[in-house]
């Protein structure tokens, strides 16, 4: 079975980390993926060093800060990039065209023009988190979606989000995967006790959505009382205005600006527990990162968060108030046995709910129960299984 896969973006941000999770997985099952990205950038690194055949095609979202001109300019790109796009599909001749994210339109037109059956992996709320919005309005978009291929949604609350309380029958929920069974037992392995030195780590894109404001001011309430507390934060972006707070309110040398990490697991792992302070993340690939890393996450109730943490057994849920996150940093701080514990349990749960394998075989799943079943073919092992 051939796919070809629509990426939105070349940076190597969690949608396509799950993207190139997702290839691996699928790889051992047969299947021969293909790539469209809008130009060159780390992912196209990543997919040649696989052997992935990887076009250019510079297409371009359909959702973005509101205006006339902005809503033209994103359309008129895109109409002049559509045939380029076809011409490689036509040249790939893919089973499936597989659009990886909700933020771009162009491959479910494509699977349309060519009668191709297409998939959506639908991993974000665009309007929510970023405040953009629709080129042709929420509700046409989402309606468009669904009306337009089968969808893969990262959780639950993604689900609902493009649902609209309306039936959909062909939308599923798959959780990404984030390790390899075996990376993951690895990581068991590489597990250490939690030391006397308090650390906590929030890990994402610097963006006001993300919340790493509120990890500071609630790092400086408890740090009078645990002294020995350190905040590590990483991601990309501008971290001259957290800094700038963080001084102001007198936790600047309480808190390490890291910047961009390309492997987060050794910052989970010096961690006693994970913030997860974005108030409605889609699914929360760092919350899955760090609890196969043994680490218990301290969660924001809203989005996909709480289907990925039991409140506590793998992790905390906080309302979303700062003192509601000060206190559940300070139960880890003051019991590392708790911590621990805590991590223990998110392991497990990691290692049962988000490896690359049970990733894969779940999409297989759903292509294989779609009702274009008709076309695609999957490996004879899978097909067995199924």
């Amino acid at each position: 079975m051939k796919i070809c896969f629509i990426a939105h973006c070349t940076a190597l941000y969690g949608a396509n980390r799950s993207l190139l999770d997702l290839i691996d997985g699928l790889v051992s099952h047969g299947v021969e993926p293909y790539v469209i990205v809008p130009q060159e950038g780390d992912v196209t690194n990543a997919l040649r060093e696989r052997k992935i055949p990887v076009g250019i095609v510079p297409l371009h979202f359909w959702v973005g800060p509101p205006g006339v001109l902005a809503l033209s300019g994103r359309l008129f790109k895109n109409l002049k990039a559509f045939p380029l796009l076809v011409k490689q599909l036509l040249v790939w001749q893919p089973d499936i065209i597989y659009t990886n994210s909700s933020v771009i339109p162009c491959g479910a037109a494509a699977a349309i023009f060519l009668r191709k059956p297409h998939i959506w992996h639908l991993r974000e709320f665009p309007d929510i988190n970023y405040g953009w919005k629709f080129d042709f309005g929420g509700k046409f978009s989402r309606w468009v979606i669904r009306e337009s291929g089968t969808a893969i949604a990262v959780s639950e609350s993604v689900k609902e989000y493009f649902c609209c309380h309306k039936e959909w029958t062909s939308v599923y929920v798959v959780y990404n995967g984030v390790q390899s069974e075996k990376i993951m037992d690895q990581l068991k392995e590489r597990r250490r006790e939690i030391d006397d030195e308090c650390i906590f780590a929030i890990v994402g894109t610097l963006h006001p959505s993300k919340g790493q404001k509120s990890a500071i001011k609630a790092t400086a309430i408890i740090a009078a009382k645990h002294p020995n507390i350190r905040l590590l934060v990483a991601g990309s972006g501008d971290f001259g205005p957290l800094k700038k707070f963080a001084s102001e309110i007198g936790i600047y040398s309480k808190v390490d600006f890291l910047g961009h990490v390309d492997d987060p697991f050794p910052l989970y792992l010096r961690s006693r527990a994970v913030l997860m302070c974005s108030p409605c993340e889609a699914m929360g690939r760092v919350t899955a990162e760090a609890m196969a890393a043994s680490r218990p996450v301290i969660g924001y109730q809203g989005g996909g968060t709480p289907e990925i943490i039991e409140d506590g057994v793998t992790g905390f849920l906080y309302d979303g108030s700062v003192e509601a996150l000060a206190v559940c940093m300070q139960r880890f701080a003051e019991d590392r046995g708790l911590a621990s514990k805590m991590g223990n349990a998110a392991w497990w749960a990691a290692r049962r709910r988000f490896t690359v394998e049970a990733y894969a075989g779940s999409v297989l799943d759903v292509i294989a129960h779609s009702t274009w079943r008709k076309g695609p073919r999957i490996d004879s092992d899978r097909q067995k299984e199924l």
